[in-house]
C-alpha cells in the first residue's frame, strides 16, 4: 500500500503527531511508498519538511513549485507513483488518532473499492458522507452537514490507478471552478462508476494534548 501525505503546512506538535502514530501502526512488510507532498511556497515549509521526514524514515518529500488548486491537484504531483493497482492511503489534515491498519482491515474484508475514516459532527468546517442502508456511501458533501458522519482525514482507494482518475474526473467536471477540489469529491465520481464506498467510524476527534 502506498501512501501520500498532502499538506499545506504540518503542525509538528499535534497533525505531524497523528500522522506519525498512523504510519508507525502499519507493518512493515506492507507498507509501500510513503510520499509527503508539501507546496513550495507554504507557510513553515522549512519545518514541515523535517516534520514530515520524520514521520517515515523512508518517506520521499515532494514540492510542488506552486500551491495546487486544492488537494486533488496536489496529489496528482506523484501520479507517477500512484498511477497503478497498488492500495492508497492519503491522509490529508488528520483529525482522529486511528489504527489505520483496523481501518484498512475493514475495508479489505468487506471488499470496498474506497473508504473514508470518518467521526461523528455535524459542525461546520468538515465533509460529511451519506449512507445508504447497507452502510455504504452514496454521496460526499462539503458544504452542508447532511449527516453525523465527517470526514477524518484518511482516505482509502483499493486501487491507486482509480484514484488518479477520479481526480481528473472532479477537475474535468468543473474546470474553471474557483473553489478548490478537495479529496471527497473523488468518492462521489467514483459513487457514480457504481464502486463500492464505505466508511471506518471513530468515536470523537483528536484533541492536542
Amino acid at each position: 500500500m502506498n501512501i501520500i501525505i498532502l499538506t499545506d503546512e504540518l503542525d509538528e506538535d499535534f497533525e505531524g503527531e497523528l500522522i506519525s502514530e498512523c504510519l508507525g501502526n502499519l507493518p512493515k512488510e506492507k507498507a509501500g511508498k510513503v510520499i509527503c507532498m508539501i507546496p513550495k511556497n507554504a507557510p513553515h515549509n522549512a519545518s514541515s519538511t523535517e516534520t514530515a521526514k520524520a514521520c517515515s524514515l523512508d518517506a520521499e518529500v515532494i514540492t510542488s513549485e506552486e500551491r495546487a488548486k486544492g488537494a486533488v491537484c496536489t496529489a496528482l504531483f506523484a501520479i507517477d507513483d500512484i498511477n497503478n493497482e497498488d492500495e492508497l492511503l492519503v491522509i490529508y489534515r488528520p483529525l482522529v488518532r486511528t489504527d489505520v491498519c483496523a481501518a484498512v482491515g475493514d475495508f479489505r474484508q468487506r471488499d470496498l473499492d474506497g473508504g473514508l475514516v470518518t467521526f461523528p459532527s455535524a459542525q461546520p468546517g468538515h465533509t460529511w458522507v451519506v449512507l445508504d442502508e447497507t452502510d455504504r456511501v452514496i454521496r460526499a458533501d462539503e458544504r452542508c452537514p447532511v449527516s453525523n458522519h465527517a470526514a477524518a482525514g484518511y482516505y482509502y482507494f483499493r486501487r491507486g490507478s482509480d484514484f488518479v482518475n477520479a481526480c481528473f474526473a472532479v477537475i474535468e467536471r468543473d474546470p474553471s471552478s474557483e473553489q478548490p477540489y478537495n479529496l471527497p469529491s473523488t468518492y462521489n465520481e467514483l459513487i457514480l462508476q457504481q464502486k463500492n464506498i464505505g466508511i471506518f467510524e471513530f468515536p470523537e476527534p483528536a484533541s492536542p494534548s
